[in-house]
């Protein structure tokens, strides 16, 4: 479950600006769920 809503965060993510910043905050997420 977690991952699939963390690879949704990251496909919504990807068309941030700044996105970096907050693709490490949803990875560091992801790590700890996973």
């Amino acid at each position: 479950k977690y991952c699939k809503d963390a690879l949704a965060a990251l496909a919504a993510v990807r068309d941030f600006p700044g996105k970096g910043f907050l693709v490490m905050a949803v990875e560091n997420l992801a790590d700890r769920k996973v």
